[in-house]
């Protein structure tokens, strides 16, 4: 049996058994206001122990309110010789870090966000959250992490002053994108790759094969199909299975599988940014297609290992919403959602210098969202499918060709799926 806590003071079960919560019978659901972050649990006549699962409460605004943590520093975060972890997991009874053999109790904030310094600079090093809730032990990655082992198993600390990545921004325009893929770009039998289905197979030319053909075309800027983690391809087997990249898993973290080697987790950072800068050097523009609409798996993914229920909508049964057709649906309208997809819109931006985006199903993303991106990263093209999908969200709140009044056509551009 399963007790859940979707209300403030009021808990749900379906069997038709009397509960007690701390020694007195619970009548009509109703129990004190719980505070997250402790252990509460509930008993029946027999002495049976149930955890109560916080599942609609994260969806309130008391929950927003009570565990603002939108101005925190999250991930991993190394300063000269210091390196901080801090994730947001206000459900949580506990969060331990495990990293080098060790699993250290982190520091509890009022916001809901745990935190621990280690003295040292932990460039390269692995490591995971092991998070207790709702009766759970979840053992996950780093939402925020930068480069993860194959197969998204373990985190990764990166010190970007160890990086010594070149960037060479270019000036924004507007022009002719060609869209392409990574993986596809470079497998050409017939053609002798170097780097086939990699990131440094797409600066490879070939008579006028490759980025010649690019460079020959004339256009301004590329765009690359998902360059983020995703599901459904063996990073260690990648010829085993062939998926674009809709299937994402981890948003800030590089596809292994694009990397010349999927087990040094810092290779594809550095070799992303070979690409782009590759690129930039004949002046043409990287973009970046991105899917903050849905995610590959929901169960074993950090966002619900980490905060069951919340990174995600909901009907009113609790099951997902499917506006995407993909079996669930990123809540961005939600505050630590929204700061997610913002930070890792900036993230690559800053890092990398990317020069756009295009927003996967950008209509089941919310109004708020799109501006928040554009705010912080005024200078890079935003554009997507800005298609009237039948999402949990409301019409009036979606970032769909319905509502462009809403938005700075300037500023955030739709691909047009209907002819006038």
């Amino acid at each position: 049996m399963k007790v859940f806590y979707d209300t403030l003071g009021k808990l749900t079960w379906r069997e038709p058994i009397n509960l007690y919560y701390q020694g007195v019978l619970i009548e009509n659901g109703i129990v004190p206001n719980l505070e997250l972050g402790i252990d509460h649990v509930v008993t029946d006549q027999f002495g049976t122990v149930y955890p109560i699962i916080y599942r609609g409460i994260v969806h309130t605004a008391w929950f927003d309110a009570t565990f603002d943590a939108t101005h925190e520093r999250l991930g991993s975060s190394v300063e000269a010789d210091e390196t901080t972890f801090s994730v947001f997991a206000p459900t949580a009874i506990a969060v331990y870090l495990r990293i080098d053999n060790a699993r250290i109790l982190m520091h509890r904030k009022d916001n809901g966000v745990y935190t621990h310094t280690i003295a040292q600079n932990l460039h390269g090093t692995i490591y995971n959250y092991e998070v207790h809730v709702n009766g759970d032990v979840n053992i996950t990655t780093d939402i925020y992490a930068k480069a993860s082992m194959p197969n998204g198993s373990a985190s990764v600390v990166v010190d970007f002053n160890q990086m010594h990545l070149e960037t060479n921004p270019i000036e924004s325009r507007s022009g002719v994108i060609l869209e392409t893929q990574v993986r596809d770009f470079s497998m050409d039998p017939n053609v002798g790759f170097k780097y086939r289905g990699k990131f440094l197979g797409m600066l490879e030319s070939h008579g006028d094969y490759g980025m010649q053909h690019i460079l020959d075309m004339g256009v301004s800027h590329i765009q690359l199909m998902p360059i983020n983690d995703f599901g459904s391809v063996d990073e260690l087997n990648p010829l085993e299975n062939y998926n674009w990249g809709y299937d994402p898993m981890q948003y800030m973290a590089l596809e292994g599988s694009y990397s010349t080697d999927p087990n040094d987790p810092l290779r594809a950072i550095s070799e992303f940014s070979t690409l782009v800068n590759g690129y930039h050097k004949h002046g043409i523009g990287v973009n970046v297609d991105v899917v903050f609409n849905h995610v590959y798996e929901v169960a074993p993914s950090a966002f619900h290992q980490t905060v069951p229920y919340y990174y995600f909508r909901y009907d009113n049964v609790f099951e997902h919403y499917n506006g995407t057709f993909s079996g669930n649906e990123v809540a961005s309208e939600r505050p630590m959602v929204r700061k997610m997809i913002v930070d890792a819109c900036r993230y690559y931006v800053e890092t990398f210098r990317i020069d756009g985006y295009r927003f996967d199903l950008m209509g089941i993303m919310d109004i708020d969202t799109m501006l928040a991106i554009q705010e912080a990263i005024p200078n890079t093209t935003l554009y997507g499918e800005g298609w009237h999908m039948a999402s949990g969200l409301p019409d009036s709140l979606k970032a769909s060709m319905e509502n462009t009044a809403s938005l700075p056509v300037s500023d955030i551009l739709m691909i047009n799926s209907v002819i006038l």
